[in-house]
């Protein structure tokens, strides 16, 4: 119910944008089969009440080798907070596959990326809630991988926010 009323309302008028970075990054991923990475680092690039631990890269590289085998053709778009750590981390993790850094929005414009993951078949995240609401605004009902992240996340004053993305499910705190 939600889900449909949020993917209407989610158009940035950057996406109907042709002939810049964003417009094509955009028509990439729509034409092949992207995985979008998102790489959450700072305030969760160190130890978080909430979250824990940060990403391990061990992780990324899991869940990187997950998607190659699901489907070998899968071109990845990692999209960061710190593109200079990705560069400096992610590039020997993506040697030997098709992959894109895409560095085409800034910080302030946080909502691009979002709507970009959105478009992807499949979405690797990282601690945060990018990822969720990228898959919650997609269209195609993307796999989405994430790392465990504290119970605690979901309930807020004791009110489970899971319910909402998933309104047929019930949880009981």
């Amino acid at each position: 119910m939600f889900k449909n009323l949020f993917i209407q309302h989610f158009k940035p008028k950057e996406s109907m944008q042709t002939n810049t970075p964003f417009a094509r990054v955009k028509e990439e991923i729509l034409s092949c089969v992207a995985c979008g990475v998102h790489v959450r680092r700072g305030d969760l690039s160190q130890f978080h009440n909430v979250y824990g631990e940060p990403t391990t890269l061990e992780y990324f590289t899991r869940a990187i080798s997950l998607i190659e085998s699901l489907d070998s053709a899968s071109v990845f778009y990692i999209f960061s907070d710190d593109v200079a750590w990705v560069k400096e981390h992610f590039t020997p993790l993506f040697k030997n596959k098709k992959y894109k850094i895409c560095d085409v929005n800034t910080p302030s414009e946080g909502y691009l990326d979002l709507y970009l993951l959105s478009l992807c078949k499949s979405i690797i995240s990282s601690q945060g809630s990018l990822g969720v609401f990228a898959k919650l605004l997609s269209r195609y009902n993307p796999l989405w991988i994430s790392p465990k992240i504290r119970e605690r996340l979901f309930y807020q004053k004791q009110i489970p926010i899971m319910a909402l993305l998933s309104p047929k499910k019930q949880i009981v705190s």
